[in-house]
C-alpha cells in the first residue's frame, strides 16, 4: 500500500512541474482572431484612461467602436497597450479609422497605441471602394489603422501582411500596411512586412508603413521590407488624361500631400514594382506635394538607409533611391544612404533643380552596408531616443531583434568540441558533419531557439559518437595458423589454445595495441610448440611355421636267403635350399631337415660296420 501511496505522489508531482511549461507554450502562441469583434472590455470602463489588449477580437472591437461611433469614441486622450502576439488569421480586415475621417478626428483614431514589442501578423484586406460599395461598412481603408490624427503608434511590428485593391476601386489615394492616413501624427519604432498592391482604376499612393501624410508628421526610427506593387493603368479611361495622374511608390511613405514631414532613422529592404502608366517611386518617400499653403510645408529626410537595389522604374524612369521631391525650398535631404552599382538612381530630383543641391550633400553609395564606419556615422547622426546597432547585413536598431544576429555561442563551442574528434576514429562521425554542415549563420535574435537546437544538434551527434572497431585481422591470421596444424603432432598445445580463448573480440579501434597483443601471444605460443620425437619402429617377430611334414623314408627291404650280401649305398637327400630373400623357408626348417639328413647318414655307416 506504502508503495502505491508513493507512486501517486510522484505522478501527482511529476504533472505540477508540467504545467507552468504547458502554459508558457499556450501563451507563446499568438492569439489567433475568430473575425468577430469584442468590446465588452470597454462597456462600463469608458472613463479610463488606459487600455489592454490581450486577443485580436478585442482589437477587431476597437475598430468597431472607431468607425461606429464617429468623434465620440476616437479615443483621444487614450491609451492603448498591447499585451500579446496577435495573429489575425487571414480574415478580412476592417481598419481603425475609415476614410471619413481622413484629415480631422472624426472616424480617427485619436489616441496613443503602444505595441509593447509585439507583433500582429497575417493582416489581410482585399475589400476596396467599388461601385457596389455600401457606405454604411466602411470598407474603404486597408490598413491596420485607417487613419490615425493627433495620434501615436509606437513599438509595433505588421508580419506577413496582404493588402490588395480592387482594380476598380474609386476611393482616394494612401493605402499602406500599418497607417493609410495620417495626419498630425508619430510613429516611433515600428516595422511592416509583407506586400500590397494598388488598384488599376485610380492612382495610389502606397507605402510599405504609411501610405499618405498630413499636417505635422514624423516618423522616425522604422523599417519595411514589404513588396509594393503600383498597378494604376487607367484600365477604365477614369482620368481624361492620364499623364496627369501617377502612382506614388514609397518604402516607408508613398506621399506627403500636406504640412510638413520628418522622416529619420528609417530603413527600407523590400521591393518595389512599377506596372503604371507612370509612377514616382523611391526607397523612403514616394513623392512629396503641396496642394494648399507652400510656405507651411516642408520635408526632411536624415539618416536613413536603402538597402535594397531591387525598385523598379516606369518608363520615363522616375524612381530616387531616397525621395522624389521636387522642392529645393521645403526639402532637406541630408545623410543618408543607398546602394552603389546596379541601377544608376539619383538620391532625389534636388539636384537637377537647384545647383547648390549635390548628390553628396544627400548622403552617399555604399558597397558594404556592414562597414563599422557605416555604423559609427548613423550613431553620430541618430535622432533622441535611436539606438543604432550592427544588423545581420546591415545596421539596424537596438530593439530589432529580427535582424540582429542571434547569439551563436553554444553553436561555436559544439563545432569547437566536434573539431577536437578525430573523424577517422568513429564509425557514425556523418551525423556529426551532417549537424555541422546544417548550421546556419544568418539566424536573428528573434530566432534564438532555432540556434539552440542546431548547438544541441551537434552535441547529440558528439555524444552518440562511437568508435570503429579494432582491426582483428592479425589475430584472425594467426588463429587460422593455428588450426592448420595437427595437435596431436606437439607435445603441448595448451599455450596456443590459452591465447586463442583469451582474445577479445569487444576491443574498439583505440584499442588496437591490446588487439596487435592478442595476435602477438598466439604467435608467440605457436612458435613455442614442441615437436613429439620420433620413435624407432620395434622389430616385427616372424610367426611360428607349422611343422613341416617329415620326409619320407625308403622301408629296408628284407635279404633273400642265400643272396650275398648287397652293397650299402647312401641313400640320395633332397638337396640343400639356401633360403632367398622373400622364400618362404625359414632358417628352422633347414636346420631340422640338415639334422635329418645327418642321422640318415649315421644309420647307414652303423649298418655297414656291422655287417
Amino acid at each position: 500500500m506504502k508503495k502505491r501511496i508513493a507512486s501517486l505522489l510522484a505522478a501527482l508531482a511529476l504533472c505540477l512541474t508540467l504545467l507552468p511549461m504547458a502554459a508558457f507554450a499556450e501563451d507563446a502562441a499568438p492569439d489567433a482572431w475568430d473575425g468577430t469583434a469584442d468590446t465588452s472590455w470597454y462597456v462600463g470602463h469608458e472613463s479610463d484612461a488606459v487600455y489592454h489588449i490581450t486577443t485580436a477580437e478585442q482589437l477587431a472591437g476597437l475598430a468597431q467602436l472607431v468607425n461606429t461611433a464617429p468623434g465620440t469614441t476616437n479615443f483621444q486622450g487614450k491609451s492603448f497597450v498591447l499585451e500579446n502576439d496577435l495573429d489575425l488569421s487571414g480574415h478580412e480586415w476592417i481598419s481603425i479609422g475609415t476614410v471619413l475621417g481622413g484629415t480631422d478626428p472624426e472616424y480617427s483614431f485619436c489616441g496613443v497605441f503602444d505595441g509593447n514589442g509585439h507583433v500582429i501578423s497575417n493582416l489581410y484586406s482585399h475589400d476596396s471602394d467599388t461601385d457596389n460599395y455600401d457606405e454604411a461598412n466602411n470598407l474603404l481603408r486597408n490598413a491596420l489603422f485607417g487613419n490615425v490624427y493627433d495620434g501615436e503608434i509606437k513599438n509595433l511590428g505588421i508580419d506577413n501582411a496582404e493588402i490588395w485593391i480592387d482594380p476598380y476601386d474609386n476611393s482616394a489615394p494612401g493605402k499602406g500596411l500599418l497607417v493609410d492616413w495620417m495626419s498630425g501624427s508619430k510613429i516611433t519604432n515600428c516595422w511592416t512586412s509583407g506586400s500590397i498592391t494598388g488598384g488599376s482604376k485610380m492612382e495610389q499612393s502606397l507605402g510599405g508603413l504609411v501610405g499618405v501624410t498630413f499636417r505635422d508628421c514624423t516618423i522616425s526610427g522604422c523599417y519595411s521590407t514589404a513588396t509594393i506593387t503600383g498597378n494604376y493603368t487607367n484600365s477604365t479611361g477614369y482620368y481624361n488624361d492620364p499623364t496627369y495622374a501617377s502612382d506614388a511608390l514609397g518604402g516607408i511613405v508613398g506621399a506627403q500631400l500636406d504640412g510638413n514631414l520628418t522622416i529619420s532613422d528609417c530603413w527600407f529592404n523590400g521591393t518595389i514594382v512599377v506596372k503604371s502608366v507612370q509612377a514616382s517611386a523611391a526607397g523612403i518617400i514616394g513623392f512629396t506635394g503641396d496642394f494648399s499653403t507652400p510656405t507651411n510645408n516642408s520635408t526632411t529626410i536624415s539618416n536613413c538607409l536603402v538597402t535594397t537595389p531591387d525598385m523598379g522604374a516606369d518608363s520615363n524612369g522616375n524612381t530616387c533611391w531616397i525621395g522624389y521631391l521636387v522642392d529645393p525650398d521645403t526639402c532637406t535631404v541630408t545623410n543618408n544612404l543607398w546602394p552603389s552599382g546596379g541601377n544608376n538612381y539619383d538620391p532625389s530630383p534636388l539636384e537637377y533643380i537647384d545647383s547648390t543641391v549635390t548628390a553628396d550633400s544627400q548622403g552617399s553609395a555604399v558597397s558594404d552596408f556592414t562597414s563599422s564606419d557605416i555604423l559609427t556615422s548613423l550613431q553620430q547622426n541618430a535622432a533622441n531616443g535611436v539606438q543604432w546597432v550592427a544588423g545581420i547585413s546591415h545596421p539596424t536598431f537596438a530593439w530589432d531583434s529580427r535582424n540582429i544576429l542571434a547569439d551563436y555561442t553554444a553553436v561555436d563551442n559544439a563545432v569547437a568540441a566536434a573539431q577536437k574528434k578525430d573523424a577517422s576514429l568513429y564509425a557514425n562521425y556523418d551525423a556529426v558533419q551532417t549537424a555541422l554542415d546544417a548550421v546556419d549563420r544568418t539566424k536573428s535574435k528573434a530566432q534564438q531557439a532555432e540556434v539552440a537546437t542546431m548547438a544541441k544538434a551537434i552535441e547529440d551527434a558528439i555524444a552518440a559518437l562511437t568508435y570503429k572497431p579494432a582491426d582483428y585481422t592479425a589475430v584472425d591470421a594467426a588463429i587460422a595458423k593455428a588450426g592448420a596444424l595437427n595437435r596431436d603432432d606437439y607435445t603441448d598445445f595448451s599455450a596456443v589454445d590459452a591465447a586463442i580463448n583469451a582474445v577479445d573480440r569487444s576491443k574498439n579501434i583505440t584499442q588496437q595495441a591490446d588487439v596487435d597483443a592478442m595476435a602477438k601471444a598466439i604467435e608467440t605460443a605457436l612458435d613455442a610448440l614442441v615437436v613429439k620425437p620420433t620413435a624407432t619402429p620395434a622389430p616385427t617377430e616372424a610367426p611360428t611355421p607349422a611343422p613341416a611334414a617329415p620326409a619320407a623314408t625308403a622301408q629296408p627291404t628284407a635279404a633273400p636267403t642265400a643272396t650275398p650280401a648287397p652293397v650299402v649305398t647312401a641313400t640320395p637327400q633332397p638337396p640343400v635350399t639356401i633360403p632367398q630373400t622373400g622364400d618362404s623357408m625359414n632358417v628352422t626348417l633347414l636346420f631340422a631337415l640338415t639334422l635329418c639328413s645327418g642321422a640318415a647318414l649315421g644309420l647307414a655307416a652303423h649298418k655297414k660296420n656291422r655287417s
